[in-house]
């Protein structure tokens, strides 16, 4: 909101008169006006942001504009720096934004320096001045980022989430600095099959496994859940106190130190130490059949925010207890059934 590419706002003001300042606006054709904005909205923010020029501005207001918000919450919620959550929600463009900051973000934010944050001082601008527990890429294109940039997605170095022994072994996590090394205890990736945006995540941490878990979709939200949730939400609580994980727990790190990690032990930690439920895409049951995909497709980058199975997803995971003991039954990763 505080960037303007009509305006010439990363333009410099020039006072020669032969210079020629000219906008997006000048140079799109006036058919087809629905299908313009859409593209227009969508798709040429990518190549503002692949431009060095102007992806760092576009960073450093969106880091600016969190921080501002964020100040104001603790300033007026007293104790939140020190026991609260974060949790962010980024959709299209705005995901690859948030993973490119938590990839420069440090691994953990002293609460001192929240709560010094709600005084007037100077707020940075490479970085939040929060941790974050939870990111939802929503309609994400940050898959193709990491292909275009070569980089894996990584859980971070020392980062020490719950219920998991280590994070340090060698080839495992990654260090601050890396595109895809973000500094979070979970990230979600919520497609909508129909939006041609959105882009998968899990093969970003292991191609080979994420070949080998079935496909994994938002739980759907019945007209039960939300006439009574107290009641649906303690028959969920009672079964997931009976059903036991179905992966077995990270290994300690006197194990980590002895054990040669083949390259599927290795991918399973990774994508546990990036998600409690050990994977990252979630489906979105979405859309008509084939004979209305195009027409589908037209309204498929926006139809997260209407999707009531999104907004349950979201509460329960933001509100449960941490770590792979607080996951629902349901919501845990499965391995496809191999061939005998």
């Amino acid at each position: 909101m505080t960037l303007s590419f009509e305006d010439g706002g990363y333009r410099e003001e020039a006072d020669n008169p032969a210079t020629n300042t000219f906008s997006l606006e000048d140079i799109t054709p006036h058919g087809i006006p629905y299908v313009r904005s859409v593209f227009g909205d969508v798709l040429f923010d990518i190549p503002y942001y692949l431009s060095q020029e102007h992806s760092a501005k576009m960073t450093a207001a969106i880091v600016k504009e969190a921080n501002r918000i964020y100040r104001l919450w603790c300033a007026n919620n007293p104790g939140f720096a020190e026991y609260g959550r974060v949790h962010l929600l980024a959709h299209s463009l705005g995901s690859v934004m948030a993973v490119d900051v938590l990839s420069n973000q440090p691994t953990h934010v002293s609460p001192h320096v929240s709560s010094a944050a709600t005084a007037n001082e100077e707020l940075p601008l490479d970085h939040f001045i929060f941790d974050t527990t939870s990111l939802f890429c929503i309609g994400s294109i940050t898959g193709f980022f990491l292909l275009l940039k070569n980089s894996p997605l990584l859980p971070r170095y020392d980062r020490n989430k719950p219920d998991a022994d280590s994070n340090n072994s060698p080839g495992v996590a990654g260090e601050r600095g890396t595109f895809g090394c973000v500094a979070l205890d979970n990230i979600y990736n919520v497609i909508n099959p129909y939006d041609p945006i959105a882009y998968h995540l899990n093969a970003c941490v292991d191609a080979a496994y994420a070949e080998s878990l079935k496909p994994a979709y938002v739980p759907s939200s019945s007209s039960t859940w939300f006439a009574n949730p107290f009641r649906s939400s303690k028959s969920v609580a009672a079964t997931a106190s009976l059903v036991k994980p179905t992966i077995a727990r990270l290994p300690s790190t006197v194990e980590l130190e002895t054990h040669d990690f083949t390259r599927e032990e290795i991918a399973e930690k990774r994508m546990y130490l990036l998600n409690d439920n050990g994977q990252i895409d979630w489906l979105l049951k979405y859309g008509g059949g084939l004979e209305i995909q195009y027409l589908t497709m037209l309204s498929a980058h926006s139809s997260y925010w209407l999707s009531r199975d999104f907004v349950r997803m979201v509460c329960t995971e933001i509100g449960r207890k941490p770590g792979k003991d607080g996951t629902l039954p349901s919501m845990r990763a499965q391995k496809k059934k191999k061939n005998v």
